[in-house]
């Protein structure tokens, strides 16, 4: 009967044991097989290649700085007729003729104020003069009449070029650079373009890399292509 009993526990410990070592195998074998399975289809960030939301052109940036470093930050105008402080005063690049005349001391109560274009954008160099109620605007050799029939007071320096109007076919690069916003670079650029393509209208001036809608405005009642 012990002997029995003793037949009996080594059956059981050799199949504890065999148990043992199927387990033990089984979780070495899927250990071999490492923890993680990676799909071949997987996609790892080192395989992406970095796209930008959009491609900056360096000369379009060169172009930029460029036009700010042409653009003077300040004008200097002279300002006559009926203000309290006749002179030169300086304003800010972009400044109006009203911004002229505040800078004047404004106003006479003598001034024709309906003859004065207010929001005319001024440019360096420019000359106004403010003219008296009663004055003779046509003959008046200091104050220019628009084809409204409305007074333009404003008097462009008769040495600058841009007074009698730029021809962009046809001016130099000095005359070019007598342009607001126009400088060496510009001016290059302005030339080089004429030479492939000649300008049919004042607009295509914007064709020009450098000028934009703003530089456009400034120059466009200066420049001709006749």
């Amino acid at each position: 009967m012990d002997n029995f009993t003793t037949k009996r526990k080594i059956v059981i410990l050799i199949i504890a044991m065999l148990i043992t070592f199927t387990v033990g195998s089984k979780i070495l074998l899927n250990g071999d097989k490492g923890e993680i399975e990676i799909d071949e289809n997987a996609i790892f960030l080192d395989d992406l290649e970095p796209e930008s939301e959009f491609e900056i052109d360096p000369e379009k940036i060169e172009d930029l700085q460029a036009d700010e470093d042409e653009l003077p930050s300040h004008v200097v105008v002279h300002i006559t007729g009926e203000v309290a402080k006749p002179g030169v005063v300086t304003l800010e690049n972009g400044g109006r003729v009203i911004d002229a005349i505040k800078k004047a001391g404004g106003l006479l109560s003598s001034a024709d104020e309906n003859n004065i274009n207010l929001a005319q954008k001024l440019f360096d160099e420019d000359k106004i003069n403010i003219p008296r109620v009663g004055d003779d605007l046509e003959v008046d050799d200091e104050t220019l009449i628009s084809s409204q029939g409305i007074s333009n007071p404003i008097q462009q320096n008769p040495s600058n070029s841009a007074s009698v109007g730029v021809n962009i076919n046809m001016a130099s690069k000095e005359e070019l650079k007598t342009l607001p916003g126009i400088g060496d670079v510009t001016a290059d650029k302005i030339i080089d373009y004429r030479e492939t393509t000649k300008f049919s209208s004042v607009e295509d001036i914007k064709n020009v890399s450098g000028i934009g809608e703003k530089k456009f405005e400034a120059i466009q009642s200066m420049i001709t292509i006749k």
